[in-house]
């Protein structure tokens, strides 16, 4: 027999319901390149100029390992975009 309740199987699917789309979102974005040009290292952001011309906000958060620490202004980076209501946001910034 089965021991979930049907209030359980409906948060498990509800749960499942809820992850599907970020699952498409991710799949859907594409690594892009870009270079920094400014960077605010001693308060943990800074700005990537996309090779389109686009300019994405980065945090010292969204860099991947010791990337950070690495980073200086004319760094090229590759990065996953996304957007926000203030802008570009770039994640997973790792050095090129």
């Amino acid at each position: 027999m089965n021991s979930m309740t049907m209030s359980d199987q409906q948060g498990q699917q509800e749960g499942q319901q809820g992850q599907e789309p970020q699952q498409e979102e991710h799949q859907e974005l594409q690594r892009q390149n870009g270079i920094v040009v400014r960077l605010f290292s001693e308060r943990g952001y800074g700005f990537i100029k996309a090779h389109s011309g686009e300019e994405f906000f980065m945090h010292v958060r969204n860099c991947v390992g010791d990337t950070w620490q690495q980073l200086e202004e004319g760094a090229i980076v590759t990065f996953l975009p996304s957007a926000t209501d203030k802008g570009g946001r770039a994640n997973f910034v790792k050095l090129r």
